[in-house]
């Protein structure tokens, strides 16, 4: 049925569609109990109309961010956390953050759904792969942080992790070290998967191979980052003796594997140059202080929580962007010149 000329209301659109004004309103709520279908219905004719709700302050949209419980609010995590909540303590929008287990049948879209919000961030989203078609197909604005699924409609604000691992790696070949273990955390993380390959391929552009047995998981030890580096190191130095430097995939991996090698009656960076990726905060309160990447969480979860608003703000007219934030090394005590 075509709208007749005139103000656009809830009554004019719940007429257009031949659905009651509850399912307008419910959907402009995002509350529960309207089916995909009649919701991406009433989405396409608000954005059409432009048509926005004068919220009463404690009815303000509220975003969810969605975190998964096998990492938990880890110091990663938390960081980006900082950032989203720091953008919204300066807007009207609120924050809604949802732990899931991944290999649950819990839903993203029906937890989202129940909390009533306007738009879903996603941290570590590789977790919830298989559920981001159905997220995109609700019509709600979705970004993921430090992952890229290349799926249409959904933004991304990742980091250039390669580049920062080629950084790494090549100040250790510059301190005179060959032999490079690497300790690596998640190995279905994205930003994980490209910091190994940063490591792999500049070794292997400096005439290094053998570097296999040089990569030591932590799937086969504890839950816990700073326990497992301790025994990672141990399982990389009986694979090889000759490691001369080791590099943590994140900082608590490097700061753990530095504890360990402390402990065993090894000198940082004398005999052991130890760096990580992150640059978390107590990089600069050990002793010495650790060499790592710069990863800009904070800055990501800014630009995501921007990038949402926008697009809330905007009926969806303001794209959803797909940005990639540099990183760079920062060289500190815990890396030296190669033993001879």
């Amino acid at each position: 049925m075509a709208r007749r000329a005139g103000k656009v209301s809830i009554l004019t659109m719940a007429g257009e569609l031949g659905v009651s004004p509850s399912t307008i309103s419910r959907v402009l709520n995002n509350r529960a109990g309207v089916g995909e279908a009649t919701r991406s219905a009433v989405l396409e004719l608000v954005r059409k109309y432009d048509f926005k709700l004068n919220y009463p302050q404690r009815h303000q949209p509220q975003i969810a961010t969605v975190v998964s419980s096998r990492s938990g609010i880890s110091g990663y995590t938390s960081r980006v956390l900082t950032g989203i909540y720091e953008y919204f303590s300066r807007h009207t929008f609120r924050v809604n953050t949802i732990v899931l287990n991944p290999e649950s049948d819990s839903s993203i879209l029906e937890a989202v759904r129940e909390q009533q919000c306007s738009g879903v961030i996603l941290i570590q989203p590789m977790y919830f792969s298989g559920q981001l078609p159905q997220l995109v197909a609700s019509g709600l604005p979705v970004m993921e942080i430090d992952s890229d699924s290349g799926i249409p409609g959904i933004g991304c604000i990742d980091n250039d992790a390669y580049s920062g691992a080629v950084e790494l790696t090549r100040h250790l070949l510059d301190l005179g070290h060959r032999k490079i273990g690497f300790l690596l955390r998640w190995p279905d993380s994205l930003n994980h998967i490209q910091r190994l390959k940063g490591y792999r391929e500049t070794l292997a552009e400096a005439g290094i191979t053998g570097m296999d047995k040089w990569v030591v998981s932590d799937t086969k030890f504890s839950v816990e980052p700073g326990e497992n580096a301790g025994a990672m190191l141990e399982e990389l130095l009986r694979r090889e003796p000759g490691i001369t430097a080791v590099i943590g995939v994140n900082d608590e991996l490097a700061l753990g594997a530095m504890h360990r090698a402390v402990r065993s009656g090894m000198r940082v960076p004398e005999d052991l140059s130890v760096a990580g990726f992150d640059d978390t905060d107590f990089c600069r309160l050990t002793i010495p202080e650790m060499t790592s990447v710069t990863h800009p969480c904070r800055e990501a979860g800014l630009r995501a929580a921007a990038a949402i608003t926008a697009y809330i703000e905007s009926n969806g007219k303001t794209a959803l962007p797909r940005e990639v934030l540099s990183t760079h090394l920062v060289p500190r005590r815990s890396t030296g010149p190669a033993p001879h």
